[in-house]
């Protein structure tokens, strides 16, 4: 009887976990938390490039240079007082799509943000990933 009751169990939990991300709205997968965790990671490694970018120019690029300008030294003003290739390509996701980067304005630091689109690909949606 109790290689009856194993399976019943298992599958009892199963259905327990299914019933709850359902009414919570929680879908990830470990593979999604994996995905997500990198791209996490990816705005570290971005925010430091940034960062070294600063230091050289003087300043954060324009919303308009935007992470090319870690690649390719910008064309469009403001023009860095100096410049270094801090990056080889422009970063991405992990879903292989252009980080989205703007230079928030008026804040005394100048401060940015990044955002993945996520899975979806679409700006606004509740998939997206903004760094923090």
């Amino acid at each position: 009887m109790s290689e009856l009751v194993k399976p019943l169990a298992i599958t009892g939990l199963g259905v327990a976990f299914l019933v709850i991300a359902a009414v919570t709205g929680v879908e990830c997968t470990s593979g999604q938390r994996a995905v997500i965790s990198e791209a996490r990671s990816d705005f570290l490694s971005i925010g430091s490039a940034l960062r070294t970018y600063k230091i050289n120019a003087g300043h954060y690029p324009s919303t308009e240079q935007g992470l090319q300008a870690l690649v390719e030294r910008p064309t469009v003003p403001p023009l860095p007082k100096d410049w270094v290739q801090v990056m080889t390509r422009t970063p991405t996701d992990p879903w292989r799509r252009e980080f989205q980067y703007r230079l928030i304005a008026g804040h005394p630091d100048a401060r940015f943000e990044l955002r993945s689109l996520g899975p979806d690909g679409i700006c606004g949606t509740a998939d997206d990933r903004v760094s923090e």
